[in-house]
């Protein structure tokens, strides 16, 4: 079984991608590919059998629709607060107390314009998770394992093991 993990950003500047493959008696990690352009995440793609992706995989429905029929004419806090934050931002921050970035807000929504359009090249419509494909929340990842979630204070370390 092989797995793809990639942290996709808006250009392949940003993006990498790792590939772990899970064999009978080991599991071999390689080493992250950087700078991914659209064509090598599509190679690493096609060899996977589960592909986890950091950016969000859609907006907050009430955003979609504000967008779609741009009537508003009064930007409540808590309007303001349905158009950020999708289900799934709120279940983070009420599970585990921190705030995913508003993939309608942030500078998260470019990469989740990226993410949109490598999911309808491979035409996934359950954008809940499909069997291949997955959005991940790494943050809420490391916070729900006990580790810190934050900041850059992360030192990995490659070790080579013999065999």
């Amino acid at each position: 079984m092989i797995t793809v993990g990639i942290d996709l950003s808006s250009s392949r500047e940003g993006t990498a991608a790792s590939v772990i493959e899970w064999k009978e008696s080991k599991v071999v990690v390689h080493l992250p590919k950087l700078r991914c352009d659209d064509d090598q995440l599509d190679h690493l793609i096609d060899r996977a059998d589960v592909v986890g992706i950091d950016a969000p995989f859609g907006w907050p429905k009430a955003f979609v629709e504000a967008v779609a029929g741009w009537s508003e004419i009064s930007w409540s806090s808590e309007n303001r607060k349905r158009l950020r934050f999708r289900a799934t931002d709120l279940f983070v921050r009420d599970t585990l107390g921190i705030w995913p970035l508003s993939v309608s807000t942030d500078r998260i929504a470019l990469p989740a314009m990226r993410a949109n359009a490598l999911l309808t090249r491979y035409r996934v419509e359950d954008r809940s998770g499909d069997a291949k494909f997955y959005e991940v929340y790494p943050a809420a990842t490391l916070k729900s394992w006990g580790l810190p979630c934050r900041g850059s204070n992360f030192l990995i370390q490659i070790v080579e093991t013999p065999g």
